[in-house]
């Protein structure tokens, strides 16, 4: 059964190679990443499998789960619906500035 996870990165982090492996590691089974250096993903690896998948990134990484049914914040209608979207949609929301770091 899947899991929902949040990856956060600190700046300096290179976000467009974690983007990279999110998009095409087949573990990964759905993301979004509408926060700078802050990727959601749903998958069945754990927090410690995801760290070590994705440590050639960042030196510095947390994961942790998280419960989709048990989230708020300020954010897109669409990122809400992210986290109710059934397994399968591989999309993220769209593009936003990044903060050069």
């Amino acid at each position: 059964m899947h899991k929902t996870y949040v990856i956060n990165v600190p700046p300096g982090a290179d976000l467009s190679q974690l983007q990279y492996y999110v998009q095409i590691d087949p573990r990964i089974l759905s993301y979004w990443n509408y926060l700078p250096y802050l990727f959601c993903v749903k998958t069945e690896m754990t927090a410690k499998e995801i760290a070590e998948t994705f440590s050639n990134v960042s030196a510095s990484m947390f994961v942790a789960e998280i419960n989709p049914q048990n989230v708020y914040g300020r954010l897109p209608k669409a990122a809400w619906e992210w986290f109710k979207a059934p397994v399968g949609s591989r999309r993220s929301l769209p593009d936003h500035p990044r903060p050069t770091g």
